[in-house]
């Protein structure tokens, strides 16, 4: 793995990862996010791991997300991107489903 994003804890969006208003193209590759989460304060609780909205392209390849932990989107919430492309994603999640768009 390249990145390894472990046991973050956030009260808002994105534990790991927070991009709005990006541009371009966001690329992830080989990296690994493991027990990231978003503690539920009734408000902005998206995506424990990435949280993506009005951010351009996202590719995210070859990454491991385990045992995230988040209201809506385990491990991504994405909203007002463009295009999106996921490949060969490990995923472990209990609760939650690991992806959430609006």
């Amino acid at each position: 793995m390249n990145n390894s994003y472990i046991k973050n804890i956030a009260f808002e969006n994105g534990a790991a990862l927070y991009i709005l208003d990006g541009s371009g193209t966001t690329i992830i590759n080989r990296d690994a996010f493991i027990k990231n989460e978003i503690i539920d304060n009734g408000l902005n609780t998206y995506g424990s791991t990435l949280y993506l909205q009005n951010s351009g392209n996202i590719s995210v390849l070859d990454s491991l997300f385990d045992e995230n932990k988040g209201v809506l989107g385990g491990a991504i919430y994405f909203s007002e991107i463009g295009i999106y492309y996921f490949y060969s994603l490990k995923l472990n999640f209990k609760k939650k489903p690991p992806f959430f768009s609006y």
